[in-house]
């Protein structure tokens, strides 16, 4: 899929507030762009930072999943390099990951659907992932309230699944018919709090972010050796596919592919971030399967069905394990 009209964050605002300033380069027009920026009302700013890319799976259940939906990219930066000041790449990322937010959330505004409901989350994710690299204390003291986003359209998106799951296997689906209604209610009133009060309140504080070094100097180049270690650690364990072992994966998977994504333009990291998407989607669907299967051990029907599932989802997500191990032997040797 071709991804080139995916939206660039700041050339949007350069053109809007002066003549253009040339990657690479910081100079007055440069500082006094980022100065009108944040002073701009954010409404005026904002770009759909949407693209995508198909999850790969080889299964049928999973292939009428990749129908609907895909791996959301988050919006890029112009002219970010290794030796790119930290201070101005952490507020261009931050803008952009700001603005990833402020798209899905007007889509949200308008329609719930399971699509955008995690085209949102995930954006909360990368926001709240880009606050806790780059931040000062200021910066993350809000990072609450990105959560409290977050966790509203968590609450949704488990059981939008289920809704679909259930409907997919013949079941009864006005049971979850309340809660779904409830969730979306509260999504509604999270997204309306984050319109009005929690993003003005984040734009404020983007200029608080770490000054010293660069983006692919020492402090960034640790951080991601910080990210790698746990991970490391919890590939390393007898049966990777047992839940509380897949779970660590996941999560040390997802905060090491987060911070990969804002530094990539500094080191070499495009082919770790294919390998961690797609065992964090694989663990995912496969913590799906088990929480099914805990829900419905006393219908056997759906019960079988949830286990066949889980087989089938455990040889895909065995492979992407394995992929992983390798993908960190390589990275220490390439001494990241």
């Amino acid at each position: 899929m071709d991804h080139s009209d995916a939206p660039v964050a700041p050339r949007d605002a350069r053109q809007r507030f002066g003549r253009p300033v040339a990657r690479g380069v910081v100079d007055a027009d440069h500082l006094e762009w980022r100065r009108r920026a944040l002073a701009q009302d954010s409404s005026e700013r904002g770009f759909d930072g949407r693209g995508g890319v198909p999850r790969r799976q080889e299964h049928a259940d999973h292939a009428r999943r990749i129908q609907r939906e895909t791996v959301t990219r988050p919006g890029q930066v112009a002219g970010l390099r290794a030796r790119t000041p930290l201070r101005i790449a952490a507020e261009q990322l931050l803008h952009a990951r700001v603005a990833d937010v402020r798209g899905a959330g007007a889509r949200a505004a308008r329609r719930l659907d399971p699509k955008t409901v995690h085209d949102l989350r995930v954006a909360c994710r990368r926001l709240r992932a880009a606050v806790k690299l780059f931040g000062k204390k200021r910066l993350k003291r809000l990072d609450g309230r990105i959560e409290h986003l977050q966790d509203a359209l968590g609450e949704l998106r488990d059981l939008q699944l289920q809704q679909r799951w259930l409907s997919r296997h013949g079941a009864d689906v006005h049971r979850i018919a309340g809660a779904l209604a409830k969730a979306e209610a509260h999504v509604r009133r999270a997204v309306a709090l984050w319109t009005r009060r929690s993003e003005p309140l984040l734009i404020r504080a983007v200029t608080r972010v770490r000054g010293r070094g660069s983006l692919g100097g020492h402090r960034m180049r640790k951080r991601l050796r910080n990210r790698l270690a746990p991970l490391e650690e919890a590939l390393a364990q007898r049966d990777p596919l047992e839940p509380a072992a897949a779970h660590r994966i996941r999560i040390a998977a997802k905060k090491l592919r987060y911070d990969a994504e804002l530094l990539r333009d500094a080191f070499r990291l495009s082919s770790a971030i294919e390998v961690l998407s797609a065992m964090q989607t694989a663990l995912g669907d496969l913590h799906d399967s088990d929480v099914r299967l805990e829900r419905l051990r006393a219908q056997p029907r759906l019960a079988r069905a949830a286990r066949a599932e889980r087989l089938r989802g455990a040889a895909q997500a065995r492979r992407t394990v394995r992929r992983a191990r390798k993908l960190c032997s390589k990275l220490r040797q390439e001494q990241l």
